[in-house]
């Protein structure tokens, strides 16, 4: 399995599969020092879980892009702001990789020489006025304010989502600032638009979004960065990262 410039690939990872199929033992083996290290500093087993599934799914699904790489061979360095990128070995083409995982999911966005981020949540009952007034652009908690009370979830989660995916590409997470850049919501399968404020030296017509709901409870947004080549092919697949 190859991956263009013109593409972007999401793959997905369910962890109540890979228990049920007993394949965490085998993902274990897969991590490296660092990613053992942070495995036991989760007190919950939940959360241990999904790490170990994020990882050995990552592990994967680069091998399977650059084969001939074992999933165990891969190693990571932590960028400026602690985003993980390749550190060895080197790809023929320069690929950039971004996880993120909720409860009951995992996801891992890849792409060849672009920036790009990921972020899955799952819906369910959040203090939304709170978290957008203290994180969100002004616009984008007048666009939530004016939305009916049976669409603020789907609207609050869409923007948040957006705006992680974007900060996680840019490799800056939080540090960002999350109210210096807003989303206006489109269609759910397009149309997002970002405004970015002058001082985070960016071009908002440089990146593309896309939004999924890969189940009836979970909410993914994808942001890349598309210069200015034509829109890319979004390839997502579901896959157990190992015996699939």
């Amino acid at each position: 399995m190859g991956l263009g410039r013109a593409e972007v690939a999401l793959f997905l990872a369910y962890p109540a599969s890979a228990r049920e199929r007993g394949l965490l033992p085998a993902y274990a083996e897969l991590l490296g020092a660092g990613e053992r290290d942070e495995l036991v500093r989760y007190g919950l087993e939940r959360d241990r879980v999904l790490h170990l599934v994020s990882w050995a799914l990552a592990r994967t699904v680069l091998s399977r892009l650059v084969p001939g790489v074992a999933p165990a061979a891969w190693r990571f360095a932590a960028g400026p702001y602690g985003r993980p990128e390749i550190a060895a070995p080197e790809p023929p083409a320069p690929l950039r990789f971004n996880l993120s995982h909720t409860r009951g999911l995992a996801a891992c966005a890849v792409a060849v020489g672009r920036d790009v981020g990921v972020d899955v949540e799952q819906v369910r009952p959040r203090a939304y006025w709170a978290i957008a007034e203290s994180f969100f652009a002004p616009a984008e908690v007048a666009a939530l304010r004016a939305a009916p009370a049976s669409e603020l979830a789907d609207r609050f989660f869409a923007l948040w989502t957006l705006k992680e995916a974007y900060a996680k590409a840019r490799g800056m997470g939080l540090t960002i600032g999350l109210d210096r850049f807003g989303f206006a919501l489109g269609a759910p399968d397009g149309g997002d638009r970002i405004d970015i404020a002058a001082e985070l030296g960016d071009e908002a017509g440089s990146w593309q979004f896309a939004r999924l709901s890969p189940t009836a409870e979970h909410r993914l947004a994808l942001a890349v960065r598309r210069g200015h080549d034509p829109p890319l092919a979004v390839r997502v697949q579901t896959v157990l990262p190992l015996g699939a």
